[in-house]
């Protein structure tokens, strides 16, 4: 569940349950108006982070994974909160890619032939369903880079009618991003940011999704 649509008092746990973490006990947990503020600030700024993304967030800035100062000295406030979100959001950026940014993380000769392609064959109901998770981590700051949209989604996208074809449009079946020549790779880079200019319309519309009715 969304921390926009989270009832108050499982957020409130939540963060008590992360102050606890982080090493913060008895009085100076948060409470009254200063987990009102933080549970504000979050419904504002981080409205579309699930609740488990939260606890995951606290979980790894204990564990000193965020580049971030995870001591909190007995100050939990929504400053400080803010900061390990954002922190978590970097970290979430480097780790759920979807696409290579400069090739093939599976290009070593020893895996096997189901590694990664240019070009996944599945069914539309499947990439529509990426397609709209990968508008909201666009609109979370967790999709940062146009390099890691997947190239089928702008074949999904042209079929659908989102995205018009023209005549430089090319699917590339089971191929890897370094058995692409020059012209093919431009071709790829060129749906890619198709796709990202999509995302950055509908955000611009303040759409919460890419596929809307009429």
């Amino acid at each position: 569940m969304k921390i926009e649509r989270t009832p108050d008092d499982q957020l409130v746990a939540a963060l008590k349950m992360g102050a606890v973490n982080l090493g913060m006990s008895g009085s100076n947990l948060p409470n009254g108006y200063v987990i009102s503020a933080i549970i504000e600030s979050l419904r504002n700024f981080h409205s579309t982070i699930t609740i488990k993304e939260l606890k995951l967030a606290f979980d790894l800035a204990a564990a000193y994974k965020l580049d971030f100062d995870p001591k909190t000295y007995q100050n939990f406030s929504p400053l400080y909160v803010n900061e390990l979100l954002n922190a978590y959001k970097r970290w979430a950026s480097s780790t759920y890619k979807y696409l290579r940014p400069d090739g093939d993380i599976n290009a070593e000769a020893d895996k096997p032939d189901w590694s990664y392609k240019i070009y996944r064959r599945l069914p539309g109901g499947v990439l529509r369903g990426e397609i709209q998770q990968g508008y909201e981590n666009f609109l979370r700051g967790i999709l940062t880079d146009r390099r890691y949209i997947p190239y089928e989604w702008w074949a999904q996208l042209v079929i659908d009618g989102y995205i018009e074809h023209d005549d430089d449009a090319t699917v590339f079946e089971n191929v890897r991003v370094n058995q692409l020549d020059n012209d093919q790779k431009r071709r790829l880079g060129n749906g890619q940011q198709m796709v990202w200019l999509l995302f950055e319309l509908a955000k611009n519309m303040g759409r919460k999704d890419i596929y809307v009715k009429g």
